[in-house]
């Protein structure tokens, strides 16, 4: 008889006790909080080929002390390029043609501007972002009439650009040039220079 007491007292003790302790709850899911990519600006490739138009205001007049050559009005045209992109450093080559309404007086008789071309090589940088600086130097070739005679006219232009990417394709920009040309055929010794400030679109392709 003592050893079923013993028994039985040895299996409860044994035993949880349920009502006194009970289990503990689970615990809660982790929730991990993955923290938003970074918005990376893109980076900007100006390799590429490019078309575009230009319009803007020009001045004629002549560096030679013995001619007087005065005149502006608006001149405007077309263009054509193709650039490479080095990272920091853009290169690039470019055909300009412009079709001119410069109406101007040498010696004392009319004369006209009526178009200026120009083949440039151009550099500069963009440092990776939107914006383009760059200079320009080339030749140039321009259309002018004097007195009821036309004459082409060789010279040199240099250039200070500014460009920006508005879109991937779509660049605006604004353009000084100053042009020399070589006037000897006009008269011995005669220089003629066209200076210009122009707006520009170009669209990459």
């Amino acid at each position: 008889m003592k050893c079923l007491h013993l028994a039985a007292v040895t299996c409860l003790m044994a035993s949880p006790v349920v009502a006194g302790n009970p289990a503990p709850p689970p615990p809660d899911p982790v929730v991990e909080i993955i923290a938003p990519a970074p918005i990376i600006a893109p980076a900007y490739d100006w390799t590429g080929f490019y078309a575009g138009a230009q319009l803007g205001w020009g001045r004629l007049r002549s560096d030679s002390s013995d001619v007087d050559v005065s005149g502006d009005g608006a001149i405007g045209g077309l263009h054509v390029g193709g650039r490479y992109d080095f990272g920091s450093f853009v290169l690039g080559l470019e055909y300009a043609h412009d079709w001119a309404d410069i109406d101007a007086t040498v010696f004392d008789s009319p004369a006209s501007l009526n178009a200026v071309q120009r083949l440039m090589v151009t550099g500069g940088f963009d440092n990776g972002g939107k914006s383009l600086f760059y200079l320009g130097l080339g030749i140039a070739e321009a259309d002018l009439t004097q007195a009821g005679t036309g004459y082409d006219l060789d010279g040199e232009v240099i250039a200070l650009g500014w460009a920006y990417r508005h879109s991937m394709n779509t660049t605006f920009g604004v353009e000084l040039l100053h042009h020399e040309f070589d006037g000897d055929v006009i008269d011995p010794g005669m220089n003629v220079d066209v200076d210009a400030v122009q707006a520009r679109v170009s669209f990459q392709f």
